[in-house]
């Protein structure tokens, strides 16, 4: 049984071209980003040179659903600050 109260938001950055991959688990990060290194050719991360993961909230939780809910609500908030940046310059 998983122990959604263990539940982290991490970010995943590709060395080469900066992009980002925001993601949750109840993994160990170091575990986490070596299952992303297997997947290679079926997940959005598949192109990412020496991918680098990033721990960056704690956010327990009581399922699967509240989880994908948090890390829905923690990009929409990501996606903004970058719309703000940029329009800043």
């Amino acid at each position: 049984m998983v122990d959604y109260t263990k539940s982290k938001i991490y970010k995943i950055t590709c060395s080469e071209s900066g992009r980002i991959y925001y993601g949750a688990t109840v993994a160990k990060l170091y575990n986490r980003v070596r299952y992303y290194r297997k997947l290679k050719s079926t997940h959005i991360t598949e192109d990412f040179v020496k991918p680098t993961i990033f721990w960056c909230a704690d956010i327990p939780c009581n399922s699967y659903e509240q989880q994908v809910s948090y890390l829905n609500d923690f990009r929409e908030q990501k996606a903004r600050e970058a719309l703000n940046a940029s329009k800043s310059l």
